[in-house]
């Protein structure tokens, strides 16, 4: 299908007389043959100013990126002045994205079941600085059990991670912490809406070119209680992307929460299925995703009986834990028993997995993670269903496989 690039860069003049550069932009195929070009007039930059111009670039027929086939355009940016030229690539991709309330998502105009995972930024041993290796092995790791997504919880990830998934083919949701407003105005910071607005600009302007991006969100669970904000939100997303969808980890309060108004799809944090349900016989024209489910405890390596005296787990957490009186989470042994791990996967994914009007599931998460501990000698976040902190795979890793990769359509 026909298609237009839509390029846009500002030019700053750092030299003490005017200039007046040529900005041209060539867009090239997966194979590097020139497929379109667009250039602007020279513009005219006073010293030690910006300029900013814009560019269409309009192509014959392109190649659709989808999780199937990840097919890569690249568009190259060159300011021409005086005989010198700067130059700048950026890597980007074509394709359409609805979701609709009775059967999810629509990529391209074909149903994709989002099957996803959630994951902090850093990772185990290397903290925060993490090597894109590293990102590349999670990535992978999570495709070869079915996953094609991938939230980026709580903030802008390191942008290696979506090059990674935009080659790889797996979905971004792409998320801001919270929306902001001081504690007692509706918010839970010291940052005011206006500063998370300007966030919430900035991520989307960073990352609107990665074809693995398919919606924005816009806070996580108690940084989206300020629900007056999302109207915002929406706006400041709209205004720098407009291509793609909004939503948050967080169901407002109430049949018709506020902040539902202002989203593309709504999002669910831990919610049962009666819940879902209700929503939907409340809003039928509101499409539901969960974007954060499931929270099984479990522990790489086989049950050899190291815990004796398991006790009942709390709230999401459906499996049992060793060691300490019931209900006490600050005198566990460090353990878990595991025998549970299969059974609480299973129920806790399927609550989302199962219902055809909820576009898809984000399992809380792929990969165990530092802290929210239960106390020493425990340092260890033990949720992830796919890997430990070190990326070795647990045994929950093989239900996921059998579940989701024995059960992906072509589309996906």
């Amino acid at each position: 299908a026909a298609a237009v690039v839509h390029c846009e860069a500002t030019v700053a003049n750092a030299q003490s007389s005017s200039a007046a550069p040529i900005l041209r932009a060539t867009v090239r195929d997966a194979a590097g043959a020139v497929v379109g070009t667009a250039a602007t007039a020279p513009l005219q930059i006073a010293p030690s100013s910006n300029a900013t111009a814009s560019l269409r670039v309009v192509l014959s027929d392109v190649e659709l990126w989808s999780v199937a086939r990840p097919y890569m355009y690249s568009v190259d940016f060159e300011v021409m002045s005086s005989g010198t030229v700067d130059a700048v690539t950026v890597d980007t991709g074509f394709k359409s994205v609805e979701f609709d309330a009775s059967d999810g998502l629509h990529m391209n105009g074909e149903r994709v079941k989002i099957r996803g995972f959630c994951d902090h930024d850093n990772f185990g041993a290397v903290g925060g600085a993490v090597p894109d290796r590293i990102d590349l092995y999670r990535a992978q790791l999570l495709r070869t059990v079915g996953g094609n997504a991938w939230r980026m919880a709580h903030n802008p990830p390191a942008p290696h991670r979506l090059e990674i998934m935009d080659r790889l083919g797996m979905l971004a949701l792409d998320e801001n912490r919270d929306y902001g407003g001081k504690i007692g105005q509706g918010g839970i910071t010291k940052e005011t809406v206006a500063d998370e607005l300007i966030d919430m600009a900035a991520l989307v302007r960073r990352d609107r070119s990665h074809p693995s991006v398919f919606a924005w969100s816009f806070c996580n669970e108690g940084g989206c209680k300020n629900e007056s904000a999302a109207a915002a939100f929406r706006a400041v997303a709209y205004a720098n992307d407009g291509t793609h969808p909004v939503t948050q980890n967080h169901l407002g309060t109430g049949a018709h929460p506020l902040s539902t108004a202002s989203l593309d799809v709504q999002g669910f944090s831990h919610k049962q299925g009666d819940t879902l349900d209700q929503f939907h016989a409340d809003n039928p024209t509101e499409p539901e995703m969960a974007t954060e489910c499931c929270s099984c405890l479990s522990q790489r390596g086989e049950d050899f009986d190291a815990c004796p005296d398991p006790r009942s787990g709390k709230g999401n957490d459906t499996h049992n834990w060793c060691g300490g009186a019931t209900g006490s989470e600050t005198k566990s042994n460090g353990t878990f028993y595991n025998n549970e791990i299969g059974q609480c996967t299973a129920e806790q994914v399927n609550i989302s997995d199962s219902r055809d009007f909820v576009a898809g599931t984000f399992v809380w998460s792929g990969f165990d993670y530092l802290g929210e501990s239960r106390g020493w000698p425990q340092t260890v976040k033990c949720r992830g269903v796919v890997a430990d902190a070190a990326g070795f795979l647990k045994e929950s890793y093989w239900w996921m496989r059998s579940w989701w990769l024995s059960r992906v359509p072509l589309s996906d």
